[in-house]
């Protein structure tokens, strides 16, 4: 796993317990807070770095709808299950489409997007999974996450090593 996300894992554990927090479940949903939080701003990130145009507004609205969920997770752990779970349902569903959409509109400037494609599918896929059978529980939760996020990472690096490999010079006419 990643060691920016097992630190901030360690990191919101430490600051619950800081605060009085016991509860498992809380320095979990705070950890994926804090994760969320994190992807929405690099998110942001890549949108004002990106070119003007539709691409640069779809990472916006992407890391912003991250960022005021992970908020919501991070400083509201208590929340019940089920609308958290909706509220994760809805990021997902949403940040797919985003990167689906983002890829067909780099499709001219990166070779092969079908990874970045496959990412937001999945992405879109777990958060329908997520909506349609809320009633798995917050167990199953924990595994779908990691699931999610073994998927995703892995077409995501993926791409990275097809866009490294690509020229640095763009391919658009």
């Amino acid at each position: 796993m990643d060691d920016t996300i097992i630190t901030t894992y360690y990191l919101c554990g430490e600051f619950l317990k800081a605060a009085g927090h016991r509860d498992d479940r809380q320095v979990r949903l705070a950890a994926f807070g804090a994760y969320v939080v994190v992807d929405g701003v690099f998110a942001i990130v890549a949108g004002l770095r990106a070119g003007s145009g539709t691409r640069r507004s779809l990472l916006l609205a992407e890391g912003a709808l991250g960022i005021l969920v992970g908020l919501i997770a991070f400083f509201w752990p208590d929340v019940t299950g089920v609308v958290l779970l909706y509220i994760i349902s809805f990021w997902a569903i949403f940040g797919g489409v985003m990167r689906i959409v983002g890829a067909v509109l780099m499709r001219r400037e990166i070779d092969n997007v079908w990874a970045m494609v496959l990412s937001g599918v999945l992405r879109v896929l777990w958060g329908v999974v997520l909506a349609v059978l809320p009633g798995v529980g917050l167990l199953s939760l924990a595994w779908l996450i990691g699931i999610f996020a073994l998927g995703v990472g892995v077409t995501l690096i993926f791409l990275a090593f097809r866009v490294r490999g690509e020229s640095t010079t763009s391919r658009v006419a």
